[in-house]
């Protein structure tokens, strides 16, 4: 079992199927989700659904505990987003929406999110912006000569 699926088998853990579409889990007897996994560090997110009262947060709460498990286990999300028939947002305000979740828009309904990395540097390192440090290096090498 390679990563993609381990991922998709612990979103699948936190709820049940649902028991009209078994692809998709119902997390909190509120919210559907359907992820598929790819290959490569890659899954498939299909969708993301309110199931009980819109407008509640309890899509972005699954969202945003979704995107920590992504980033924790190092997994790509790819989507393509489009309004559904039912109601609910436009396609316009979904692609906002996964934007301000870190997804990047790479055109049409195409998005992309990859994990988060975080680098630890222990309690007695400093830590400092790297945009600031190449500067000073490249300060240094323009009064070198190197």
């Amino acid at each position: 079992m390679g990563l993609e699926d381990k991922f998709v088998r612990k979103v699948e853990g936190w709820g049940y199927p649902n028991p009209f579409n078994r692809h998709e889990t119902i997390i909190d007897n509120a919210v559907g989700i359907e992820l598929d996994a790819m290959e490569e560090g890659e899954v498939y997110f299909k969708h993301i659904r309110s199931i009980a009262e819109a407008k509640k947060g309890n899509a972005s709460k699954v969202l945003k505990k979704t995107l920590k498990l992504a980033d924790d286990m190092g997994v790509t999300l790819v989507l393509y987003a489009k309004a559904d028939r039912g109601g609910g947002m436009t396609t316009k305000q979904l692609i906002s929406w996964y934007v301000r979740n870190g997804f990047v828009h790479e055109g049409g309904g195409d998005m992309v999110r990859h994990p988060k990395t975080k680098l630890s540097l222990g309690n007695k390192m400093k830590t400092i912006s790297i945009a600031r440090d190449m500067t000073i290096l490249a300060k240094r090498v323009l009064n070198t000569g190197d």
